[in-house]
């Protein structure tokens, strides 16, 4: 069906670090993951069940040998549907759509005729294009670009870092693991070959301008859209992106600004502050309300503390006595209310040493109570 898909028994391909499931849904992602919320957004708005498993990134499990031969490109997510495996998000959403087409399913991509389909397909096409990847690296390598962010410094630091060390990280995997030489250095080429781009301030810059014409565009089509729209004053519901109804191209978008809203890429972008594209501002606010957004996007001042948390206490849960945590916590007084942890993790067995930065906990000034 597509070159992503490929059917294999599941067991042989995750060793006993996997197990198959049979008839229903896995995926593995990493909350923090553009592409991975992407498809999570769609298995929420089709009412899909399905179990969800973390792969860790900071922790390298990404490049551990069971999920390199789960997807060789050591990237999340991955769907398992049955003794189907469907690696890359684009081919994971396309995989659902194709099918989950029941009644009781919502269907995220206009039927065959439909006077919506080429829109939607086109502004799938034209977002799922964007080099997101170069955006969140960008703005980690380049921090003046932002104007405002959720990540604090020192954990921007702590990614810059994690960035660095991956070099060395992939060559001792390729070391220990000769049978998997060749997947672990061609990663390792892809990664560089991409650091070398988004290293380069003028490259960024360049995509970043690329981003304002279409979202320039994007601001075009949703006035047209709120023409078309029923009058919503008596009753009438304002259309999505494309249509009437919620498509798979809102869901790239919604994903996209909210990855843009994280990275501190948007007061500059739409809304009052940027006094520029006000549809997309109010796309953004009316997409925030839906269960899907609430479910998978979660408010930026909680995004580091709901993920790194859990990551850093699931390492202590799996390595026991072999894993020796090491942390310092400074309780700030004042209306912010915010508690600083910094856990430093030391897995023996593996030799790696990884430092997860745990964030703020409680709410940030002018938003207690």
């Amino acid at each position: 069906m597509m070159d992503e898909v490929v059917e294999e028994e599941v067991d042989e391909v995750m060793e006993e670090e996997v197990e198959e499931e049979v008839g229903g849904l896995l995926l593995y992602h990493w909350s923090q993951s553009f592409a991975s919320q992407k498809v999570r957004l769609v298995i929420c708005e089709k009412r899909l069940a399905c179990e969800e498993r973390e792969v860790c990134l900071p922790l390298n499990e990404h490049n551990e040998p069971w999920f390199m031969r789960l997807n060789p490109a050591g990237e999340v997510p991955v769907l398992v549907h049955g003794k189907v495996v469907v690696c890359q998000a684009d081919a994971i959403v396309t995989y659902l759509e194709e099918t989950f087409t029941g009644d009781a399913v919502p269907r995220l991509l206009p039927e065959a005729g439909s006077p919506y389909l080429a829109r939607v397909q086109h502004y799938r096409e034209l977002l799922d294009s964007l080099p997101v990847d170069t955006y969140t690296h960008g703005c980690i390598l380049h921090p003046h670009l932002a104007s405002h962010g959720s990540l604090p410094a020192f954990a921007t630091a702590h990614i810059r870092n994690q960035i660095i060390n991956t070099d060395a990280e992939l060559k001792k995997l390729a070391r220990e693991h000769p049978e998997m030489r060749d997947l672990y250095l061609g990663k390792l080429r892809r990664f560089k070959s991409k650091l070398l781009e988004q290293d380069d301030l003028a490259h960024v810059e360049r995509v970043l301008e690329d981003l304002d014409r279409v979202l320039d565009q994007v601001e075009t089509e949703l006035e047209q859209r709120s023409q078309e729209s029923p009058d919503t004053e008596a009753g009438g519901e304002l259309w999505w992106l494309c249509g009437p109804a919620y498509s798979l191209a809102d869901a790239c978008l919604v994903a996209t600004l909210h990855r843009l809203s994280f990275l501190g890429l948007s007061r500059r972008r739409w809304g009052p502050s940027a006094q520029r594209r006000p549809r997309l501002a109010a796309y953004y606010e009316r997409s925030a309300r839906r269960e899907a957004f609430a479910r998978v996007l979660r408010p930026a001042d909680n995004v580091l503390r709901s993920a790194l948390m859990p990551a850093a206490l699931k390492a202590a849960r799996r390595h026991g006595p072999r894993l020796i945590l090491r942390g310092a916590a400074a309780l700030l007084a004042g209306a912010a209310a915010a508690a600083l942890a910094v856990l430093v993790a030391r897995v023996a067995r593996r030799r790696l040493a990884a430092a997860v930065a745990v964030v703020v906990v409680g709410n940030v000034a002018g938003r207690a109570g």
